[in-house]
């Protein structure tokens, strides 16, 4: 029986054997079916290729060109460098003994450390940039407009409704139920626009606008040197009532009362709209004339000069808001 060969399995003879045309074709069929052929072994080598490629696009660093989409970790102490343009290579950036994020050399290096960004010239540390230039009050906050905060422009729109006081607030416009606010009935809410000279906390004005008014009003009031003045109403809110009669005055007598409906004196007119008398001449009228005047806040008084028959007087009284 024929030995075999280790790899494609042709048949040797052995010396007591005879070589057959059989045994002969055997082995050249077997040399057939494991031989690759030129167009199998270039495409083989083809693919060989592509995967090497593959590898190194997604496993290693190119030399030039490509993006590197995962994670590039040195050890520590071990730098990132560059070649400038006379062709020196320069660190770009490490990690210091003091775990501080250096970009730069020895010879100038800028490094985060902690909430601070440091320059060095190598001896003296400077810090560009640390926690304290955040927020309002610092030359770097990003609500700066050529130095001017937020909070010193006008604003339209008021903050949420509070407890905040007209007398120490450092807005333009609030609105507030403080006890500070103008004392009105009907209205608790206010809204306070205040007018800032200089400075937030030196001579400033303020105007107070009702947030839901029963009658339409404004009032107003200023800070000198750190003193407020009272609030003082302007303008009003018109006409809040108006009560006319025609009051009779007896004969041989010079006054009568005319009962109306509560009013505050210090916003009230009374007018004398007009009079007739009976049984009198034109000269005694005019002379004897009657006047009127307010009593109280419930009264009206119409009184003449001189006694005479029957006088009829038409009076009115308006109450502003």
């Amino acid at each position: 029986m024929p030995e075999l060969t280790p790899r494609l399995g042709i048949k040797k003879p052995i010396g007591t054997e005879n070589a057959t045309r059989q045994s002969f074709n055997e082995n050249w069929d077997i040399v057939d079916q494991n031989v690759e052929t030129i167009t199998g072994a270039q495409s083989k080598a083809n693919q060989a290729e592509t995967n090497a490629k593959t590898y190194v696009d997604e496993k290693a660093l190119l030399k030039s060109g490509g993006i590197v989409t995962g994670d590039v970790t040195l050890e520590h102490g071990a730098l990132l460098k560059s070649k400038d343009s006379n062709g020196i290579i320069k660190p770009l950036a490490y990690i210091s003994t003091g775990d501080a994020n250096v970009f730069g050399n020895a010879n100038g290096v800028t490094y985060i450390y902690g909430n601070d960004l440091i320059y060095s010239n190598g001896t003296t540390p400077n810090k560009i940039w640390h926690q304290g230039n955040q927020g309002h009050g610092s030359l770097l906050n990003a609500d700066l407009l050529d130095q001017k905060h937020a909070d010193d422009f006008q604003n339209s729109i008021a903050p949420t409704s509070s407890f905040e006081d007209p007398n120490t607030t450092t807005k333009s416009l609030i609105i507030t139920d403080h006890v500070n606010v103008p004392h009105k009935v009907n209205i608790n809410y206010w809204y306070i626009q205040t007018l800032f000279y200089s400075q937030k906390a030196g001579n400033r004005s303020q105007m107070a606008i009702p947030y839901s008014a029963i009658e339409p009003t404004m009032f107003v009031r200023y800070c000198y040197q750190g003193v407020w003045s009272s609030w003082k109403e302007i303008g009003g809110g018109g006409v809040k009532t108006v009560q006319r009669g025609i009051t009779e005055i007896a004969n041989s007598t010079k006054l009568a009362t005319a009962y109306i409906s509560v009013v505050d004196p210090s916003k009230t007119m009374v007018n004398l709209l007009g009079f007739t008398f009976t049984g009198t001449s034109s000269s005694s009228a005019f002379s004897g004339a009657p006047h009127i005047r307010l009593n109280g806040n419930n009264q009206v008084i119409i009184e003449r000069g001189a006694d005479q028959a029957q006088t009829w007087v038409s009076w009115e009284v308006i109450e502003y808001a």
